[in-house]
This record gives structure tokens, sequence and C-alpha cells, in this order.
């Protein structure tokens, strides 16, 4: 029997990582598609990893960052029950099953990490080869051996977006840094590496460049202590090289701006409008996913009432995301969201010397910082392949940061018995029952449900 789980679990997590870049318009949208396939895998993954797990084991974590966990478990939370205490225009959808599908997703493979440490090594090698797989589709939809997905665009991958390809291929990158200090991979890995970079250039994301940019950037820091030997060279030298490395941030920068300028005229205009907005709901936000809402009739406004200069009229239309993560959480969730959404990556990293020391741990921290500032410029967090990614370094970063214990600790009060099981196989049928309930009623009992859901989930996964 347990093999058996153990086979649906690997299938499982085979499945999860290319179906959130085919784009089947199922639901009328590629999008949704890879959205609902992401929340239907990871809510199966928890009941085939959770359910036949015998509670009477005692696998203790020791030094859980708790702050991290009360951060991300709280964020997770506040968006879902936001409708329930503003009483605003916001109703649950498919935004508020993908916020808990990742928050449990995490944690599930926080506890696959810890117990079976094969399970990473499963999924770098599989996020690698699918990476490389879209790199191949990239460079035959470049030569015409391939259509593209967009025909607004001549390589833009399996996905409608180029942009969500490229910052998939973004976040693999960092995978192939863990077999560089090996010279028998080290060639395979280069040349692969090397694959992933032509794919993003040929994808002409800026937002893909500048992640792979920060990888390479972080890692060649941290991995040769770049900054020791910097501090103990010459004050002139130290001075020469800050001076050279603002100019380069410079020319980078302004040539990224430059590359596509109406477009990055289009977000700043975009920013302009929604910090507008965001004023005038700092606190609570307007909701989530009330941006399109909320942004276009400030948008209506504001050029009723303005005097619009020529790059605003020609960037004025419809617009359906603010193409920055922290404004979009600012703008949905508020100062409160934000805060919640920082205070969660700031307890994650706060303690980085306790896995930059391998090159699993110091590339996981690659990918979330990369991950963190490609949402600086794009909508990172909802693309769903890069959040999956995502979702897997930050796993492994609290996993790393955990160690095993024999007794049990302050929670031993948690029942042993099937109560969690049955909470979570009956997980995917709330979400059923909430996609079709229109009554307000209903949907605040089930989200009732899963306020006391995530609580239970935590104390026992954390504490057997």
């Amino acid at each position: 029997m347990n093999k058996m789980f153990e086979t649906i679990r690997y299938l499982l997590l085979f499945l999860i990582v290319p179906f959130t870049l085919i784009e089947w318009r199922l639901f009328g949208s590629g999008n949704l598609f890879c959205s609902f396939s992401y929340i239907l895998i990871s809510c199966l993954l928890v009941l085939f990893v959770f359910i036949p797990i015998n509670t009477k084991t005692t696998n203790k974590i020791l030094r859980l960052n708790i702050l991290s966990i009360a951060f991300l478990v709280g964020l997770v939370i506040y968006l879902c029950s936001y409708s329930l205490y503003t009483f605003g225009l916001t109703t649950f959808n498919h935004l508020h099953y993908y916020w808990i599908a990742t928050g449990l997703l995490i944690y599930t493979l926080f506890y696959l990490f810890c117990n079976e440490p094969s399970v990473f090594s499963f999924l770098r090698k599989l996020i690698v080869t699918v990476a490389c797989c879209e790199g191949l589709i990239c460079i035959a939809q470049k030569i015409d051996l391939m259509p593209t997905t967009n025909s607004l665009f001549h390589v833009s991958g399996s996905c409608s977006n180029p942009n969500v390809t490229a910052m998939f291929l973004a976040l693999s990158a960092p995978l192939l840094f863990i077999g560089l200090d090996n010279r028998w991979k080290k060639l395979l890995h280069i040349f692969l590496l090397s694959l992933i970079v032509v794919s993003v250039i040929l994808l002409k994301s800026r937002t893909g460049l500048v992640g792979v940019i920060v990888c390479c950037a972080v890692f060649t820091t941290v991995k040769y202590s770049l900054y020791n030997k910097i501090i103990g060279l010459r004050p002139s030298y130290r001075i020469a090289i800050c001076v050279a490395s603002i100019s380069l941030l410079a020319v980078c920068g302004w040539t990224l701006l430059n590359f596509e300028k109406e477009s990055s005229y289009g977000r700043m205009f975009i920013w302009k409008i929604s910090a507008l907005s965001i004023a005038k709901k700092p606190i609570f936000g307007a909701g989530l996913s009330m941006f399109q809402h909320d942004y276009n009739l400030e948008q209506a406004a504001y050029i009723k009432s303005n005097n619009l200069s020529q790059h605003e009229i020609q960037n004025a239309a419809f617009v359906n995301m603010p193409y920055n993560d922290y404004l979009s959480i600012l703008f949905e969730g508020g100062v409160v969201g934000l805060l919640l959404y920082l205070g969660f990556i700031l307890a994650l990293l706060v303690r980085t010397k306790y896995f930059v020391t391998s090159n699993e741990g110091l590339s996981c921290m690659c990918g979330i910082l990369a991950f963190l500032t490609m949402g600086v410029v794009n909508f990172s967090l909802t693309a769903v392949p890069a959040l999956l990614v995502f979702s897997i370094y930050v796993a492994y970063i609290l996993a790393t940061q955990a160690k095993t214990r024999s007794k049990r600790g302050l929670f031993s009060f948690v029942p042993r018995i099937g109560y969690p099981k049955l909470l979570y196989s009956v997980l995917p049928a709330t979400i059923a029952l909430t996609q079709i309930a229109a009554n307000r009623t209903v949907i605040a009992v089930v989200v009732g449900f899963h306020l006391f859901l995530f609580p239970i989930c935590v104390l026992q996964i954390f504490f057997w």
C-alpha cells in the first residue's frame, strides 16, 4: 500500500511541472487550465502524502522558522477571508484556491524534503529537463520548425505569454549551479545553462534576463566570497570596483529600459494610476482579484480630469494587472497584505548562514532572490510555473533550516488519530463545492472551514 502511495506521489510531482506550462484551452483560457491543474494536483499531492502516514511515528522538526511560517499562513488567511470582513465586491474565486493550494503545497514539499531527500533531487532533474525542452522549443520556433503559441510573438515557448516561459527558465537556471563542483558534470551544466540563457534572449523578455543576471550575480558573489575579497583590497581599489559596478548596473538598466521603450512607458503609466487608486484604500486594499475593476475605473476618472501626455494617451488601455507583484499586493491587500508578504520573505532569508553552505541551499536562495527581483517588473506571483518553482525553493529552505528531535514539544496535544486525514481528504470536495456556490453564507462557511484547516494542517505536519 505504501509503495502504491509513493508511486502516486512521484507521478503527481512528475505531472505538476509540465501541466503548469501546457495551456490547453479547456476552460476558455489556457492560463486557467494551468491554474486549475496546479490547484488540483497540489491538493491531490496533499492527500497522497499525508493519508498513508503512520501518526505513531515520531519524525520531529527542530528549529522551525516559525516566524516565516506564521507570516505565510497569515497572508493566505488574510487574502482568502478578505470579503468576509470588508463586505466589498470580492467573491471567492480561483485565485483564493490558488493561494490556498500554494500554502498547502509548500508545507507538503517541506515535509517531503525533510523525510525523503531524494524528492528534491527528482524535482531538480525534472525541472531542468522541462526547461531544456522549453529551450529547444524556443529555438525551433525561432527557425520556424515549430509554430508559435501566440501569433503576436515569433517565439513564446509552450506558453502564450513569452514572459511566463522566460520566468520559468530563469528560475530553473540556479538548479544547474548544483553540479558545477563536479568536473565531469561541469561542461554539461554550462552547456544547459547557455541553452537557457539563449532561450531567454530569443523570448525577448527583459524580466527573464533580469532573473538570470540576479541568479548568476548572487551565486558568483557568495560562492567565491567576492564581498570578502573586495573588502580586503586597498580603499582605492574598492572605490574603483564600486564605481564600475554602479556604472555597469546603470548601463544594464538603461539598456533594458530602452529595449522596449513603449512597454516601459506603459508600465510607468500603470504604476502611476495604481498609486492613485491605492491612496484611496491604503490599509486593507481593494480585495483579491479586484485590481482589474478598480484600476480601470480609476484610469477612466484620471483621463476625464487630466490633460494626458502623448505617452499616456498611447498607453491608456484596458489593464488587468499592474506588472509588479508588490504593487499588486498593496493594491489588493493593502499595507497589511504587503507587510505579511514582506515579513514572510524576510523571516525566510534572515538566517541565510544555515543554508548557503551547500550548493543546493545557495541555488535555492538565488532562485528566491531572482523571483523577488522579477516581481518588481512583472507578475511573477501569478505566473503559475514561476510560483511552482519558487514554492519548491521555499520548501527546501524551510527544510534545510529544520533539524530532527526525538521528543514531542509544545504541541503534543495535536490529535494522533485520523482527524487531519479527514480534513485533507475533504479539501478537494470543499473546493469543488465553493466553485458552484453562489450563496454568500455557503462561501462564509467554506472559508471558515479553511481558517480552521490551516492551523490543524500546520500543527499536524510539523509536530507528529
